[in-house]
């Protein structure tokens, strides 16, 4: 696990932000190419549906993993029972989240964003360790 804690020796960070909106929207994306948009994916098997139809491709978009690959099938979805797999796709893809926090980037996030009731009810500890480290990033970015 990544740890956010800055020691009394780190210097100040840069002033990020953190910015939380309804829906991610292209256009938005494209023109504010200093900010870092994120959006919920699947792990393997990327599709353009919902967020991910806004945000793909986009060079400032990062996708967070929330479950194994696009369907509704049992297998498509994460369980509890791969959490250290599962906390490092999440911990992976937050890496360079943390990096532009800590340059002082904005960073926005769709209202929903880990709120995702098929992780929560499938795999809850995944969907609490998800919510723990978006809450430790929105921290450090003063948001």
């Amino acid at each position: 696990m990544t740890s956010l804690a800055l020691s009394p020796l780190t210097p100040a960070l840069p002033r990020a932000r953190w910015r939380v909106v309804e829906r991610l929207c292209r256009s938005e994306i494209r023109r504010c190419r200093d900010t870092i948009f994120l959006f919920e994916d699947t792990q393997f098997h990327p599709v353009m549906a919902g967020q991910a139809r806004e945000a793909r491709g986009e060079v400032n978009a990062v996708a967070i993993p929330v479950k194994r690959c696009p369907g509704r099938l049992e297998e498509s979805f994460w369980s509890d029972q791969e959490l250290p797999a599962n906390r490092c796709a999440i911990d992976a893809a937050l890496e360079v989240v943390e990096a532009v926090v800590r340059m002082g980037r904005q960073v926005v996030v769709p209202r929903d964003f880990g709120a995702g009731g098929e992780l929560r009810r499938r795999a809850p500890l995944t969907a609490a360790y998800l919510n723990q480290r978006l809450e430790e990033l929105r921290t450090l970015a003063g948001g």
